[in-house]
């Protein structure tokens, strides 16, 4: 699967940067970000009582993949942040 892109001008990953930031005060997104620490949790408590190998690494691959699920916006926002653009760095402040 490829990574998707961020934009490569400074003014739209800003922009994409502030609707990142929106995004985490939505009520629908609070709502599947708590659906997916519930299902982070229930993989934990499984993964903690697994005992079959092949089990396990499954558990794991999910808690992983809830983990950074949960993740992405902050981390998006983030690279954004740490990456330059037009040959000079910026400090987050618009």
């Amino acid at each position: 699967m490829a990574q998707s892109k961020l934009p490569l001008e400074r003014e739209a990953a800003m922009a994409v940067r502030d609707s990142l930031r929106d995004l985490r005060e939505d009520q629908a997104f609070q709502l599947v970000q708590a659906r997916l620490e519930d299902l982070l949790s229930q993989s934990q408590r499984s993964l903690e009582a697994e005992q079959d190998p092949l089990s396990v690494r499954h558990l794991q691959g999910q808690v992983q993949a809830y983990r950074r699920a949960l993740g992405m916006v902050t981390d998006l926002v983030l690279e954004i942040d740490n990456t330059e653009y037009g040959g000079s760095s910026h400090d987050g402040s618009s």
